[in-house]
């Protein structure tokens, strides 16, 4: 580690389980003199990540709901409205000639 900080994941030898870590060198008078090593194992944050995941998809649930029943409101309001339009028109023209 010459150059600077390093983060990655790999799955523990001692424990099994995959685990992310992040390295940082320790310099002293631009020398490094050691490095700080932190490890995470996924266990302790995965419930976290399945609310994220959860909420997400119930989102995008709640979107799709909300957008089928736009759609529907507009399929069925559209056509009457154009129809309203049209025979206004139709009524406008045959009075102007």
């Amino acid at each position: 580690m010459r150059f600077g900080a390093s983060k990655g994941a790999y799955v523990s030898a001692a424990t099994g389980e995959k685990e992310f870590y992040a390295a940082v060198p320790i310099r002293l008078d631009d020398d490094n003199v050691g490095v700080a090593l932190v490890t995470v194992p996924t266990s302790q944050f995965q419930s976290d990540i399945d609310r994220i995941v959860f909420t997400i998809a119930f989102a995008a649930l709640i979107v799709a709901f909300l957008s089928v029943g736009l759609g529907y409101f507009l399929a069925r309001a559209a056509p009457h409205a154009l129809l309203y339009l049209s025979q206004r028109a139709h009524a406008v023209s045959l009075k102007a000639i």
